[in-house]
């Protein structure tokens, strides 16, 4: 079924078996998480994340380089938080009954799908960032005082700030040079409310057409930057704790 038709009917339409239904469509469960508890949360991470970073600008002896890395993973953390309950909220719009629906027009498969989720991934890369930089000031702090004094210094806290962002805007690039067009194709599922036994909608979404690579690479990076800051900030806050 090409995007060029403008009704479905029963000859043109794709019928989901039961185990498709439980992959492709919506539960109750997911009308919950998408509508409250998401919105409930990204409130929530919101207000916190903005009292910080008021206090931070309230109270200057707060200022410390700790805090200034802090501060920055908090508003990577706000901006992860609105993208993220954006892109579910607009994905829930698009379509209620189908997961995984987004409105594949050009425009949006294009521009907004692709540009939603190198934000998403260049913020979350971006928190992994800042949380190592906070565990690394924090051993050096200890372990090495007196380095500690003469290395953290506002020009090289903001180098490093600078750095962590760049390498987040990096590690997301692979998202950049996947290429998605529009499909829409009709389908058909078993609904005990139609008058026929069945529902049939139309299910239009961004396809993924090349780069095969890119979706590999992005997963890698993932994985390797968050087993890498996992290990890495354990063994250090062993010895700081050890300390």
């Amino acid at each position: 079924m090409d995007g060029q038709q403008q009704y479905c009917n029963v000859s043109n339409s794709y019928f989901f078996e039961k185990h498709d239904n439980d992959i492709y469509l919506r539960t109750v469960t997911d009308v919950i998480i998408t509508l409250y508890i998401r919105p409930i949360l990204t409130i929530f991470g919101l207000i916190v994340n903005t009292a910080f970073l008021f206090v931070l600008y309230r109270v200057p002896s707060m200022r410390t380089v700790t805090n200034f890395y802090l501060a920055n993973l908090a508003i990577a953390d706000a901006i992860f938080l609105l993208t993220n309950s954006w892109w579910f909220i607009w994905e829930y719009m698009s379509n209620v009954d189908l997961r995984a629906t987004i409105y594949g027009s050009h425009i949006n498969c294009t521009y907004l799908y692709k540009s939603t989720l190198y934000i998403i991934y260049m913020d979350y890369f971006a928190s992994v960032n800042f949380i190592s930089a906070v565990t690394t000031e924090r051993y050096i702090a200890l372990s090495q005082p007196l380095r500690h004094r003469n290395w953290s210094t506002k020009i090289r806290t903001i180098s490093v700030v600078f750095l962590c962002w760049l390498l987040a805007c990096f590690l997301a690039c692979p998202v950049l040079f996947i290429t998605y067009k529009p499909k829409s194709m009709c389908v058909a599922y078993q609904d005990s409310k139609a008058e026929i036994g069945y529902a049939i909608v139309r299910w239009t979404f961004c396809e993924t057409r090349s780069c095969e690579w890119c979706g590999v690479s992005i997963g890698f990076l993932d994985l390797f930057q968050f087993s890498f800051a996992l290990v890495s900030n354990a063994v250090m806050y062993f010895f700081i704790v050890k300390s």
